[in-house]
């Protein structure tokens, strides 16, 4: 039991059986192509499988080993220190059975890689970068993919548009092609992509953000003071700064007079106050906003577009919450495409005997090169008539 049988006794089938040391002897089939060997660690299969050969014949294909103890077996695996050559005797009729033969490497072939352990926290760093290349390498050609869809534009049609062939933004949309920084910002600006998507298109592509994203409180000082000149110029009557969802970031003093004077409970205020929370909430504007119905469906519908047209995921929220409050029709939930955006809207208001008319304009900034500027709207009111003129007069004189 402790030596090798004659080649002549071999059969086709092929099993290896293994002591480890105080583990009960187990036999497993050993495959034509590899082996697996059982040791501390488990089961490892080999690049190549373990053949004997015959001095005078061929190799053979199919072999069979049987090691009865510890003291044959051609490698050692009852120490944790790894694997060593057996010193017993090995029969002449057959080359003895090397490490070498045997574990090339210690690791699973499914592991490796380049002869290096895929295992390491150097590979797995490596392996990281990979993922997110390949990750963010699916992610640009998705968002070229859905705003061309968006504007309703054909590959074709975008080619002639932006000058780059057809088969050049099919390769990108398929990410065969990688796209320069310049290719982006084309591409993207002549789809009509706001700012913030045009910076989340670089990142998507592997480059930095090109637009800036500051605060309103942290813009340059020369476009703080344009927009603080523009409130006070307007004073007495109300002029109100918003953001894309239309957050209140910025009023003059006129917009806190005038709205404040009709409110239903003015401690319902919420501590960041938007436009539609004012029109929408029965605790607030709405109750004294005559023909109501006219200036919310409009408000609705201009979300609407406002969220087609950039894609912003924060105008999902806004709408969502507009569309829950009550009275709100179940027919607003679609937008109407039939009526065409009003560069002018009316508001009226009254309130027990206090009446106001204003004519609201929306002003906004062309090509500011920042997120912030791109999507800041200044909402000026003029009065109608002059009832308006005077009660917002009086109320300055307070």
């Amino acid at each position: 039991m402790g030596t090798m049988p004659d080649s002549r006794e071999m059969t086709p089938s092929c099993h290896a059986t293994i002591s480890m040391g105080n583990r009960p002897t187990c036999t497993r089939p050993l495959p034509t192509s590899s082996a697996r060997i059982v040791g501390e660690s488990g089961w490892f299969r080999t690049r190549k499988a373990i053949t004997a050969r015959h001095s005078n014949s061929t190799p053979t294909s199919r072999t069979q080993m049987r090691v009865a103890g510890p003291a044959a077996t051609p490698f050692a695996s009852s120490s944790r220190s790894g694997s060593s050559v057996a010193k017993s005797p090995t029969p002449r009729a057959m080359h003895p059975v090397t490490v070498n033969h045997v574990v090339r490497v210690m690791t699973p072939r499914c592991l490796r890689h380049g002869g290096r352990s895929m295992t390491s926290p150097g590979h797995r760093a490596r392996g990281a970068v990979r993922y997110a290349r390949a990750m963010t390498g699916q992610l640009f050609p998705a968002l070229l993919r859905y705003w061309r869809q968006r504007r309703g534009l054909s590959q074709l049609e975008l080619s002639l548009e932006t000058d780059v062939s057809a088969r050049h933004i099919s390769y990108l949309e398929s990410n065969r092609a990688r796209p320069g920084e310049e290719m982006v910002l084309r591409l993207l600006s002549v789809l009509g992509a706001p700012l913030r998507a045009q910076n989340q298109a670089l990142v998507a592509a592997g480059y930095e953000p090109r637009f800036a994203e500051p605060a309103l409180e942290a813009l340059a000082p020369e476009i703080d003071a344009a927009i603080a000149q523009m409130m006070r110029q307007h004073e007495p009557f109300p002029l109100v700064a918003l953001s894309l969802d239309g957050t209140l970031v910025r009023s003059n003093e006129a917009a806190t007079r005038v709205f404040s004077a009709f409110l239903a409970e003015p401690q319902a205020m919420p501590a960041t106050p938007d436009m539609f929370s004012l029109l929408f909430d029965p605790r607030l504007l709405r109750p004294f906003v005559v023909d109501w119905e006219t200036l919310a469906r409009g408000m609705t519908f201009r979300l609407h577009r406002e969220r087609l047209l950039t894609g912003d995921a924060r105008l999902n929220d806004t709408l969502e919450r507009v569309l829950a409050y009550p009275g709100v029709p179940k027919a607003w939930r679609q937008p109407d495409f039939s009526q065409d955006p009003q560069p002018l809207v009316r508001v009226e208001l009254a309130r027990e005997g206090l009446r106001v008319a204003f004519l609201v304009t929306v002003t906004v900034f062309s090509a500011p090169q920042q997120v912030t500027l791109d999507e800041l709207r200044i909402e000026s009111c003029f009065p109608l008539d002059d009832q308006t003129r005077e009660v917002c007069l009086q109320l300055a004189r307070r």
